[in-house]
């Protein structure tokens, strides 16, 4: 009974050390940061973009937070005259320039 030795399964044929694996873990080491820095390179706009909104978010808070000089609830100053007061104005228009 000189039966066949069952075939091996492709984790044991594979070399675990040698010459041949260095060069294919530090090829794989190398694609993997070659692909991370052009995936970062193609996100370094969007990080740009990303900053220039959190300034201009925090220069809208910094207006809404911000005390009035004015308290608009107050009775106290100057008064205008009855016949000085400002009219309500109708059929106004307001044409501004369009940027493309």
């Amino acid at each position: 009974m000189g039966g066949a030795l069952p075939p091996l399964s492709l984790a044991q044929r594979r070399p675990t050390h040698g010459p041949f694996v260095r060069l294919l873990a530090h090829s794989q080491v190398l694609l993997a940061v070659l692909l991370g820095g052009f995936s970062l390179g193609q996100a370094a706009p969007i990080f740009e973009t990303f900053s220039k909104g959190c300034a201009a978010a925090a220069n809208i808070f910094r207006v809404i937070d911000r005390v009035p000089a004015i308290d608009p609830e107050s009775e106290e100053g100057e008064v205008l005259p009855e016949e000085v007061r400002p009219s309500r104005l109708s059929r106004a228009t307001c044409a501004a320039a369009v940027r493309v």
